[in-house]
């Protein structure tokens, strides 16, 4: 069976059709290339910057969630840090168990707190020397690494957007290796 129709290869001579699919080839080769290395790039920061820093006074943290109450004296203790995540938030951080770590989210401008219904915590387990929650003031990027709940094991990119966490990418780390001695 032949690779075109009759019609096709009768009106191109085999130079043009040649051509043709030198350069259709060539076409797909780099959009695969293309699509593969934007897969592979992992979200950074600077992906992800905001516009502008809030420079005012940090707002009093409200209170109005069972879990804004019940975490108060972290909230507010990290309230007065001042603005560390997305231009103007404060991530606030507790501990929840041995290299387990819990946050909520302060608005600095309005005092609102915000939990994420995608992850309550996040533990350690894992042989990497990093951060558990990693984030920047001039960035909307929040990175977790580790048993996020739980129930996965990995590293997971999250884009705070209208105050909430939208999950962009994860992908999977090693599990700790026990010692041998």
């Amino acid at each position: 069976m032949p690779l075109f129709s009759d019609s096709i290869t009768s009106c191109a001579s085999p130079l043009l059709l040649m051509k043709f699919l030198t350069r259709a080839i060539f076409i797909l080769v780099v959009c695969v290339v293309s699509i593969t290395a934007q897969q592979k790039r992992l979200p950074r920061f600077e992906d992800y910057a905001v516009r502008e820093n809030y420079k005012g006074k940090v707002a009093s943290v409200k209170l109005a969630s069972a879990g804004a109450r019940m975490f108060r004296t972290m909230l507010r203790q990290d309230a007065k840090e001042g603005i560390n995540f997305a231009g103007h938030y404060i991530i606030a951080t507790w501990g929840c168990g041995s290299d387990c770590h819990s946050f909520g989210i302060i608005d600095a401008k309005t005092g609102n707190v915000y939990f994420s219904d995608l992850i309550s915590f996040v533990g350690g387990q894992l042989s990497q020397e990093e951060d558990r929650l990693q984030y920047r003031k001039n960035s909307r990027l929040l990175i977790v690494a580790g048993a996020k709940n739980d129930e996965e094991i990995g590293k997971f990119y999250y884009e705070w957007k209208n105050n909430h966490l939208r999950l962009i990418r994860k992908t999977k780390l090693p599990l700790e290796k026990p010692n041998e001695n």
